[in-house]
C-alpha cells in the first residue's frame, strides 16, 4: 500500500517534515543555551535573524502537519475503503492492523501540541524582545519525537495492509441491535444514564467556569481545561453511542467515521472541530497564565476571541446532537 499516490504522498511530506524538524532542533539548542534578549552581542543579533526565519519556517511546517490529519482522516475513510476488501470506511481500514487507531490518536494528539507551539510563538513574534524565545523551543524535541513516532506508525500502518484479506467493518460490528459491546461493556440502562449526566454536569461546568475567566486565577484555568477534557471525552462517547445513529438515521448504526462524509453534509468535521475549539481554547488561556509575566502586551482581543470561541464550541457542540434527536427521535 506505500506505492499508492495518497500514501505516498503523504509519507513524503512526512519524511520533509521531519527533516525540517531535526534542523529545527540543532537550532533550538543555539537558542536555548546562548538566547540573551538583553545582550547586545554578534551572537545575539545572528540568532535574533535565525529566530526570525526559523519561527517561519515552523509555522509553515507545523501549519501542514495539523492540515495531515484531514489528509490522513480523508485517506482512510474515502480512498482506502475502495481498495481493501469489506472496508467500507475508516472502522475497517483502521482496524486491518494494530498500528490504525494508535496512529489516528498520535495524530489527534499531534495536533494540539503543534497549536500549542504556533500560539507561543505568536505571542513571542509579537513582542518587542521576543521573551519566549528559549522556552517555546523546548517544545520542538516533544514535536520531533512525536513527528518520528507518526512516520514509523504510519510506515508500519501502511505497509502492513493486506488489500486481498477482507477486513470487518462497521456493518458487522453493530448488527446488534440488543446492545451495543465493546471495552465499556454493553451500553445501556444504569451506565448509559451516568455517562449522559457526567456530559450534562460537564457542560454546565464549562458554562459557569466561562463567566469566572476574568480574574485569570490559575487554579480556575487548570480547572477549566480539566473540564474541557472531561466534556469532550463524554462528548466524543456519547455521540457514538448515543446520537450518531440519529445523524444516520439508523437505529443500529454507530460509526463515528460516517458523518465526516458530505452525504451527511460533513458533520463530523464540525463537531470535532468544536471539540478542538473546547479543549484547545482552554488550553490556550491556561499557557497564557503561565507564560504572562514575561509579555509585554497583554493580549487581551486576542484571548476574549479565544475565550468567545471556546464559549461557542461548547454551546454548539453539546446542541447540535441533540437537534438531530429531535428530527429524528420519532422515527427510530
Amino acid at each position: 500500500m506505500l506505492t499508492d499516490y495518497w500514501v505516498l504522498g503523504q509519507m513524503i511530506a512526512g519524511f520533509c517534515a521531519f527533516f525540517l524538524l531535526l534542523r529545527a532542533s540543532f537550532s533550538a539548542i543555539s537558542f536555548i543555551r546562548f538566547w540573551n534578549n538583553q545582550a547586545l552581542s554578534e551572537k545575539q543579533i545572528q540568532l535574533e535573524r535565525q529566530g526570525y526565519l526559523l519561527s517561519s519556517i515552523l509555522n509553515i511546517v507545523l501549519g501542514f502537519q495539523i492540515l495531515s490529519l484531514i489528509l490522513f482522516l480523508n485517506t482512510v475513510n474515502n480512498h482506502l475503503p475502495n481498495l481493501i476488501k469489506g472496508a467500507m470506511c475508516a472502522t475497517g481500514v483502521l482496524e486491518v492492523n494494530d498500528f490504525g487507531y494508535p496512529l489516528l490518536f498520535l495524530k489527534l494528539l499531534g495536533v494540539l501540541l503543534y497549536a500549542v507551539f504556533l500560539v507561543l510563538n505568536f505571542w513571542d513574534n509579537a513582542e518587542p524582545n521576543y521573551p519566549l524565545t528559549p522556552f517555546k523551543y523546548w517544545l520542538i524535541f516533544p514535536i520531533l519525537l512525536l513527528n518520528l513516532s507518526d512516520i514509523m506508525l504510519s510506515l508500519s500502518f501502511f505497509s502492513s495492509i493486506e488489500p486481498d484479506i477482507i477486513a470487518t467493518c462497521c456493518s458487522v460490528q453493530f448488527s446488534n441491535t440488543k446492545g451495543y459491546s465493546g471495552l465499556l461493556g454493553t451500553y445501556q440502562g444504569v451506565f448509559k444514564d451516568f455517562t449522559i449526566v457526567i456530559w450534562w454536569f460537564s457542560f454546565l461546568i464549562l458554562i459557569l467556569i466561562h463567566f469566572l475567566l476574568k480574574g485569570q486565577k490559575l487554579v480556575i484555568h487548570v480547572l477549566h481545561l480539566v473540564a474541557a477534557i472531561v466534556f469532550v471525552f463524554f462528548s466524543v462517547f456519547n455521540l457514538k453511542y448515543q446520537f450518531v445513529k440519529y445523524i444516520y438515521g439508523l437505529p443500529t448504526h454507530n460509526c463515528l467515521f460516517d458523518i465526516f462524509w458530505l452525504k451527511y453534509q460533513a458533520i463530523g468535521y464540525i463537531l470535532f472541530g468544536s471539540y478542538y475549539l473546547v479543549v484547545g481554547s482552554s488550553t490556550f488561556l491556561l499557557l497564557y497564565v503561565i507564560v504572562k509575566k514575561h509579555l509585554n502586551y497583554s493580549h487581551q482581543s486576542w484571548l476574549k476571541k479565544v475565550q468567545y470561541l471556546g464559549f461557542l464550541g461548547t454551546i454548539f457542540s453539546f446542541i447540535l446532537p441533540y437537534l438531530y434527536w429531535w428530527l429524528w427521535s420519532g422515527n427510530l
